[in-house]
Formats: structure tokens, C-alpha cells, sequence
């Protein structure tokens, strides 16, 4: 066999490994700031958003979002500065988050982050299916 076709072989085939062995990477977004207040996107395909207080002034902090479909959504830090952050969960769903940024009330907001997300395979804006998130809770 010709060591250039012997060559060719070797390292087409040390692709196709490379490929297969590979495990996907959790994705994460941010985090995006308003003073010391953010939000940031988690998992593999950015499809769990977090609003998280950080600042004890009585200003309200959330996180504003738009999911691959088009569709815009909020999620509160209804708790406060107590080191724990609200989310979104939309991974038992075809939606991830495809933008977003962190407010805070009677201040402002931070500019948009756009995510990687999962690209391409989008979803029609106004599909009812799976609609609602998971709301969960992590530490900030």
C-alpha cells in the first residue's frame, strides 16, 4: 500500500476515535453583571438560566430571557441577597436560552449575552409544548 494512502488512513482514523470518544462539554454562559448582581446559563446546550441577588439594597434582580423559539421570559431572585439564586430549567424541553442579561430594579439592566446554545433546530414561537420550565434553586 502507498504511505501516502497507508498515512490518509491513519489519520482519518484517528478522527473518526477522537469523535467518538469525545463527550460533550457542559456549555456556560456569563456571568453578566448590574453592579455586583448577575446571571449566567448552565449545562449543555445553555438551557438553565440563574437571576442571583447579590447586594443587599431592597432592589429586586432578575434575568430576563429569549429562548431559541423567540419566545421572552423572566426569572425572579424572589429571595434576596441570600446567597441563593433563582433559576429556569428547560432541560426536559427542545428550548435552551438563546439571550439574556441580569436587571435590577429602579437601576437598570446589563447589556445581552448571546449563548452558544444548541444552534440551528429551532422551535416554532407559540409551540404550547413545554411551555413552562423546572424552577430551581442554586448557591450563588
Amino acid at each position: 500500500m502507498n504511505r501516502f494512502v497507508r498515512a490518509a488512513l491513519a489519520t482519518a482514523g484517528g478522527a473518526v476515535l477522537l469523535a467518538l470518544t469525545a463527550t460533550p462539554a457542559n456549555a456556560y454562559s456569563g456571568p453578566v453583571y448590574q453592579g455586583n448582581d448577575f446571571a449566567f446559563t448552565e449545562y449543555i446546550n445553555d438551557d438553565i438560566v440563574y437571576a442571583c441577588d447579590a447586594e443587599s439594597d431592597g432592589h429586586r434582580v432578575y434575568t430576563e430571557y429569549y429562548l431559541n423559539n423567540g419566545s421572552f421570559r423572566r426569572v425572579d431572585d424572589v429571595g434576596g441577597s441570600n446567597g441563593v439564586c433563582e433559576g429556569d430549567d428547560w432541560t426536559q424541553t427542545p428550548y435552551w436560552v438563546s439571550r439574556y442579561r441580569v436587571c435590577e430594579t429602579t437601576v437598570g439592566c446589563s447589556g445581552w449575552k448571546t449563548t452558544d446554545g444548541l444552534g440551528g433546530n429551532s422551535v416554532k414561537a407559540g409551540d404550547p409544548k413545554f411551555q413552562t420550565p423546572r424552577p430551581i434553586q442554586a448557591k450563588g
